[in-house]
């Protein structure tokens, strides 16, 4: 990872889709809200990588309830019903799994 990105590509989806992280630490670091930060993500084809998401939230000590409320909003917006079904379960096991 370079030091200088904040965003950076972490892998690539099955069909070649670039996976990017860091998204919370810039959430953090410039405060642009999420849906905002995924409307960009979903213009240029690029995937946030969820679970780098959630990470970077936990280990900054969000409000886990609150985070996953606007995250879920904020997926649902951007990506649609269909998609959210299909990354949700995963990532509420994540948390629940990674949460203190």
């Amino acid at each position: 990872m370079s030091k200088s990105k904040i965003i950076y590509q972490v892998g690539t989806t099955e069909d070649g889709t670039p996976v990017a992280a860091g998204l919370y630490n810039f959430k953090s670091t410039f405060g642009l809200p999420l849906d905002i930060i995924f409307d960009i993500m979903a213009s240029k084809k690029i995937i946030p990588s969820w679970f780098h998401l959630l990470g970077e939230a936990l280990d900054d000590g969000v409000n886990t309830s609150k985070f996953m409320a606007e995250l879920r909003v904020c997926i649902l917006d951007t990506y649609g019903k269909e998609y959210l079904d299909v990354v949700w379960e995963p990532m509420l096991d994540f948390v629940e799994r990674n949460s203190v």
